[in-house]
């Protein structure tokens, strides 16, 4: 099946509770890049001159551009940065009933709301969304049979329920 980043999609718990969220869809996002990068150990030993390293963790996190547009989302977004609060969100490379969309669920804070005020630009909002110290691990998310499942990462493989 083809991706395409026109397709994936950002949510936020809007209501409900962890375990009975209601999702509301971020439409305002133009761009969205989610950014995996382990961090490394030295690994090296005297059997080799090759330097070795290992993955000790890794950096999860979601960086674009959302429309300044006021709207409720745009002000829940914007809101969670300024009170420092925690959003839990669905970052999936497709539909949330679409088979096979797989993505992250993580309760994230926002970093970054940066905005260009450029003569002639569109006001867009930079943003940056970081996982944060919560009692709901980050989970790995796959859609099948039109709904979501879920496995926690945990550095090996993962086994969704």
């Amino acid at each position: 099946m083809l991706k395409t980043g026109i397709t994936s999609k950002m949510f936020y718990r809007s209501g409900g509770s962890y375990g009975t969220p209601t999702w509301t869809e971020v439409s305002i996002i133009n761009d969205l890049t989610q950014n995996a990068t382990a961090q490394e150990a030295e690994a090296n030993d005297r059997s080799s001159p090759v330097n070795k390293s290992v993955i000790t963790s890794i950096d999860l996190n979601w960086t674009g551009t959302m429309k300044k547009d006021l709207s409720a989302t745009w002000t829940a977004l914007y809101e969670a940065l300024l009170e420092g609060a925690t959003l839990d969100c669905l970052f999936l490379d497709g539909g949330s009933t679409t088979n096979n969309t797989t993505g992250y669920r993580a309760d994230v804070q926002v970093f970054d709301v940066t905005e260009d005020q450029g003569r002639n630009t569109r006001l867009y909002n930079s943003v940056k969304f970081m996982p944060t110290e919560s009692d709901n691990p980050v989970k790995a998310v796959l859609v099948t049979a039109g709904a979501l499942t879920y496995a926690t990462v945990t550095g090996t493989t993962l086994s969704y329920a």
